[in-house]
């Protein structure tokens, strides 16, 4: 280790620059086909079929402006991800050299992109009994098979492998009839990993419609395939594909892409967790140390020093490690630590592999390390040195392709870490754990573990506080049958699919069979539904391994078992196992309803285990309501399969692994019916029947509204092997009905109006009856309601049919309230049932909801109540609500009759008028002031000492009045001929002002002029008095003339009122503008020279001087001079005698054609200055000083400092 010597010389990953060796060293006749050339590490480079180009990842600080660059050297584009700073696509190997030339064009690193790794009909998935998937397609009356949802598979293939067939498997029914829609197929000879997840789909969903797109070349390329089945309408996506060198501590493009249609296209996203159970080193407990001339990392946390760690790789296993640190991906400036990772022989000391990259160059904080081991040694160390920048605050690398175990593989410094990254961890992805279906209460041991910590965002700046996710989010099953992919581990004759590559598909059909069953669902709502109804396995509650447990799919749309009442039977023809049933399996337990092994009738009802060997427990517990009930009865038939006997103990609490039929009241603790063991049971089907109403008086229990009933099967073979198994069949819970009697209330109350509104209720006898039963109804208010019959008479022929009696409201003129009328249901004993005789009185209470409420209405004509001061009128109109007893007087009450007057001042409403409205009619008075638009508001008040007590809390009500004002203060400027223009040659032109309207005092209008030196007033005030302020008074404005070539210059004269010798209702008024134009008579001389080089002189007046093209030599002479510049073609003059304070130098022309928008071109680096001796120049930067372009000199300035020349006066920028 000490002879590790650093080679950072290229921006190119090492191990493509060994790939381009290696290829340009084969014969220049080689066969790159023949399946004798090997390229070193060609199983995780991906090259093209000729195996001449590799995928490339190539980091730019501008994608788009590489881009034509990149094209131009041989690469073809797969993905781009400008926002990420990367683009991928094929790159020709001999041509991987030329990239080093592309640096000065924004390219940062070349890297490889790894070959992904999957995490990995005529048969029928197991987990179609484990999810109940099967329950919830026969339930009914409606049960969900997927149809009307869309299911999308990512993988690395649908039909390349060879191994099958999709025809084939559309032949056999393991695809569904109308075929897979294939968006982008995958690679050649790929292993086909997508179609065996859309067989496990189909098994599960078979009404769903499929599609299919690979995640395979490059990140970028899955990400477009995630969006692109989203735009083509799933509504559900899975993937089981993983990239080692996406980040680990921050989302990755694809992880954005799912973020992206989860939220935007309404898709359910999930994603297989991993194979890599807690295989990960992960620390933040980060010490370097000096080992000769590097910096290694210390793993020892004690205060001991140990730059290595021992992990074991066993002979003939490929380890594949991903190193990572906490720098940001996707930056161009981000990535400040260079870190290296090698692979150790401890017995020689010798490097076996290494990961070196420019980390800082390339702007990607990732190294990769691939050995295989064919060495007899199986001791490695792994060390890391710090070769450039800062120590990082964390480390972490994931050994893909070893055991599950990490004791298997780190003999020292094991931290068990997560190993869940990149898109599974996404925010609205849901990451799916694997349980085999032969050990359904735990976890695969290869299942990779949360939670995923989250250091940047997406942009890669780092999050104030890390973000912990929460993963996996849930669990399914894996190790199922497909018909070509996997190996058959369990000897059926089909290989079993393993891993969460396998569990995430069952997961995306489960909810699918959700969104069907709730089309309205969002994928949250999905999540959270599968989530909420999971098994817990593993740890109680949440843990890292399984999430929230194993899903169910008839819990989760169907909820919680819901007791069967009584009478109950089932012979299971119809296929259904409802509502009223729990299943619970272990092991490799299977329940099903089914066809097969010999029903009765065509179906039974069959408890085994689905593997040979495997204990298993299935428990059916059946759920009914006694209540109501006595002489409780249960029978059942049932016959075995050479089970082996496990035999039931008389009592147990939970779960107890024997064969039989238990009772429990309370769901803990269960009481033995019968051990289904022995002469109990056998080959053919035997009916049992116990009286439960004794059985449970003898064990001191108590029926009640969830009796349950469990009938339990314990061992370790399929029914098909005919040496274990139980079956049921023709399941009854009768019972003898108690005297009683319904009564229900629609809607749950009875409620009528005063207004003549009816409701019912219904009453029927819960029991069969010997005689009739009158029920008697007794109604002590008909004031309120009244009832349709006074006594109901159930017949033995009709005591199951419900009676509807009807209640109407009755009307008052009262004020009183909502009344409640109980209404008192009884047996009437005399002429009843004596069974009937003894029963409780019940209530129904009826509430007559009262129309009559005190009030009273305010109405404006046209909603609003306006005068004017000219005396105009407006009227607003009063009504009582409803009838009073006695009169009710409504005060009208004006606190301001300078404004507006009423009509009367009071009201008075009788119990014959009160539903006449009565109009009150607002006359406007007029004023003299200048107070604008006022408003009163009257207030409409219930005069409580002559009114009915009924009106008198009534609130008070207000009718705003507005009385417009006539009078407003202003005054009016006139121009003659709609302007004022003067000549320099003293010409004159005038404007009048007068006031709109009489002051009370004098108003001075006062005149203020700017500018004297281009025109005057003939006075710079005016006075108004209350005699003459309807007269216009005419101002003068005379042309001053000046020697200035300065064009038209425009004066603006302000008028504005004198506010301290002012009438004050004047004195806010807005000043006004007369704009003065005075005429230039001056001209300037304009001299225009040639392209070629040219002495131009100027006389001592102003002058226009543009020398155009090439070096020209300018003076001025006297006067204001202008230097006109249109391009750069004109770099290289002169100025012999430019004058600071009166020359200047025009850049618009010059500016234009460099395409600057700006105003100031000093301050953004388009214009600058140096000097040069006793001499200054003005250089023109073409792009600023942001750009690439460089400045260049167009004018020099004799005898002027450079000081003088940088003010901004001396230029002009703009037109």
């Amino acid at each position: 280790m000490l002879e590790i010597q650093p080679n950072k010389s290229s921006r190119i990953s090492d191990k493509l620059l060994d790939l381009y060796e290696e290829f340009t060293s084969l014969p220049e006749t080689r066969n790159v086909n023949n399946s004798e050339v090997s390229l070193t590490n060609s199983d995780i480079l991906q090259l093209n079929a000729a195996r001449t180009e590799v995928i490339v990842r190539i980091t730019s600080s501008d994608v788009e402006g590489l881009l034509p660059a990149l094209e131009d050297s041989g690469f073809q584009v797969i993905g781009s991800a400008p926002d990420f700073n990367f683009i991928e696509g094929w790159m020709p190997i001999d041509l991987i050299p030329n990239l080093e030339e592309l640096e000065s064009q924004g390219l940062m690193g070349v890297l490889p992109v790894y070959a992904p790794i999957t995490n990995v009909g005529s048969v029928t998935s197991q987990a179609d009994f484990v999810h109940e998937t099967d329950r919830v397609r026969a339930s009914l009356p409606t049960g969900f098979d997927g149809t009307g949802v869309t299911i999308g598979v990512l993988s690395d293939s649908y039909d390349t492998s060879g191994n099958g067939s999709a025809a084939a498997d559309i032949a056999s029914g393991d695809l569904p009839a109308n075929g897979v829609t294939v968006l982008q197929e995958g690679r050649n000879n790929a292993t086909d990993e997508g179609r065996a997840m859309l067989q496990l789909v189909h098994d599960l969903a078979p009404g769903a419609d499929l599609a299919f797109a690979t995640a395979s070349f490059s990140p970028a390329n899955f990400a477009n395939n995630i969006r692109a089945l989203a735009n083509a309408g799933s509504d559900i996506i899975v993937d089981d594909i993983a990239y080692l060198t996406e980040p680990f501590f921050q989302d990755s493009v694809v992880s954005f892409a799912v973020d992206d249609v989860v939220t935007n296209n309404n898709v359910a996203y999930f994603s297989s967790a991993g194979n890599s159970g807690d295989i990960a080193y992960e620390s933040t407990d980060i010490n370097f140390e000096t080992i000769g001339q590097n910096l290694f990392y210390d793993f020892d946390p004690s205060a001991n020093v140990d730059v290595t760690q021992r992990i074991t790789i066993p002979f003939g296993r490929q380890v594949r490690l991903s190193f990572q640190w906490d720098d940001p991906f996707f930056t161009r400036n981000g990535v400040d630590t260079d870190l290296d990772i090698f692979l150790i022989n401890p017995a020689t000391g010798n490097i076996v592999a290494q990961a070196d990259n420019n980390n800082i160059a390339n702007q990607t904080p990732s190294e990769f390390l691939v050995f295989e081991n064919n060495t007899f040694q199986t001791d490695f160390d792994v060390a890391i040195r710090l070769f450039d920048g800062p120590e990082p605050g964390r480390i972490k690398y994931i050994p893909f392709d070893l055991s599950s175990n990490p004791d298997d593989i780190y003999q020292e410094f094991a931290t068990n870490s997560s190993t869940i990254f990149a898109h599974p961890a996404a925010t609205n992805a849901s990451a799916v754990a694997a349980v085999p279906y032969f050990d359904q209460d735990n976890p695969e041991p290869f299942t990779s573990v949360g939670p995923t910590t989250i250091l940047f965002e997406t942009d890669g700046t780092r999050k104030a506080t890390p973000e912990v996710r929460q993963t996996p989010d849930i669990a399914a099953i894996d190790n199922t049958d497909t018909t070509f992919f996997g190996s058959d581990i369990d000897g059926n004759g089909f290989p079993n699919f393993s891993g969460t590559s396998a569990a995430a598909p069952h997961a995306a059909a489960v909810a699918a069979l959700v969104k069907q069953a709730n089309p309205t669902f969002t994928p949250q709502q999905i999540y959270d539904r599968l989530e909420s109804t999971a098994k817990d396995i593993g740890a109680p509650g949440y843990d890292n391994v399984t999430g929230h447990g194993l899903i169910n799919a008839y819990d989760a749309i169907f909820g919680p078992v819901v007791p069967a009442p009584l009478n109950f039977t089932d012979n299971f023809e119809d296929g259904d196992l409802p509502i009223a049933y729990e299943t619970k399996t272990n092991g490799a337990g299977r329940i099903q309803v089914t066809t097969e092994n010999n029903p009765i009738g065509t179906r039974h009802l069959t408890l085994d285990s689905s593997r040979n060997r495997f204990d298993s427990l299935n428990e059916v517990i059946l759920h009914v309501d006694t209540t109501g009930f006595d002489n409780v009865q249960l029978s059942f038939d049932q016959r075995e399969f050479d089970d082996e006997d496990n035999l039931m103990p008389q009592t147990f609490t939970g779960s107890n692994n024997s064969d039989g039929v238990v009772l429990s009241v309370d769901g803990t603790n269960w009481f033995r019916l019968i051990s289904l063991t022995g002469s109990n049971s056998t080959e053919t089907y035997q009916t049992n029947s116990f009286n439960l109403s004794t059985f449970a008086a003898n064990n001191s229990l108590t029926l009640g509204s969830d009796v349950r009933i469990k009938f339990q099967q314990f061992d370790d073979f399929p029914i098909e092997t005919g040496l274990d198994g139980f079956a049921f069949d023709n399941i009854s819970v009768t019972g003898d009905s108690l005297a009683g009697f319904t009564v229900t209330e629609s809607d749950g109350n009875t409620t009528v109006t005063e207004a003549g509104s009816t409701d019912t209720f219904t009453v029927v006898l819960d029991t069969q009856p010997t005689d009739d039963v009158v029920i008697s109804i007794t109604n002590p208010d008909t004031t309120e309601a009244t009832v349709s019959s006074n006594s109901l008479t159930f017949t033995a022929a009709n005591w199951d049919t419900a009676q509807t009696v009807t209640v109407t409201g009755v009307d008052d003129n009262l004020v009183d309230g909502n009344q409640t009328t109980p209404l008192t249901l009884s047996v009437d004993a005399a002429n009843s049932d004596d069974n009937f005789d003894s029963l409780a009185n019940q209530t129904v209470n009826v509430i007559t909801v009262d129309d009559d409420s005190a009030g009273f209405t305010v109405t404006e004509s046209e909603g609003n109540t306006t005068v004017t001061e000219a005396g105009s009128t407006d009227t607003f109109t009063v009504v009582l609500d409803t009838q009073p007893t006695d009169d009710v007087v409504i005060s009208i009450t004006n606190p301001d009759t300078t404004e507006a007057t009423v009509s009367s001042n009071s009201l008075t409403f009788t119990a014959a008028n009160w539903d006449t409205a009565q109009t009150v009619t607002v006359t406007g008075v007029d004023d003299n002031l200048v107070d604008g638009n006022q408003t009163t508001p009257l207030t409409l008040s219930v005069d409580a000492a002559n009114s009915d007590d009924n009106f008198d809390s009534l609130a008070n009500q207000t009718v705003n009045v507005i009385t417009i004002d006539d009078d407003s203060a202003g005054f009016t400027v006139t121009e003659s001929d709609g302007n004022t223009t003067v000549t320099e040659a003293g010409s004159t032109d005038t404007f009048t002002v007068v006031l709109d309207t009489q002051p009370t005092d004098d108003v001075v209008i006062s005149i203020t002029n700017p500018d004297t030196t281009e025109a005057t007033v003939s006075s710079n005030s005016l006075t108004f008095t209350a005699a003459n302020w309807d007269t216009a008074q005419t101002v003068t404005v005379t042309g001053v003339d000046d020697n200035l070539v300065d064009g038209n210059q425009t004066t603006p004269l302000t008028l504005s009122v004198d506010a301290a010798n002012s009438d004050d209702n004047f004195d806010s008024l807005a000043n006004q503008t007369v704009n003065v134009i005075t005429v230039d008579d001056d001209v300037n001389i304009q001299i225009l020279g040639t392209k070629g080089r040219d002495v131009l002189t100027g006389d001592d007046t102003d002058n226009i001087i543009t020398g155009l093209q090439s070096r020209d030599i300018l003076t001025g002479g006297g006067g204001n001079d202008e230097f006109v510049y249109t391009s750069l073609r004109d770099a290289g003059d002169i100025i012999t005698d430019f004058e600071v304070g009166s020359d200047t130098i025009v850049l618009t022309q010059l500016l234009d054609s460099l395409g600057y928008t700006g105003s100031d071109a000093i301050s953004d680096g388009y214009v600058s200055f140096g000097a040069n001796g006793n001499d200054a120049f003005v250089q023109i930067d073409q792009d600023g000083t942001m750009g690439s372009r460089f400045a260049r000199t167009i004018i020099t300035l004799e005898n002027v400092s450079l000081t003088e020349i940088s003010n901004p006066n001396n230029f002009v920028f703009e037109a």
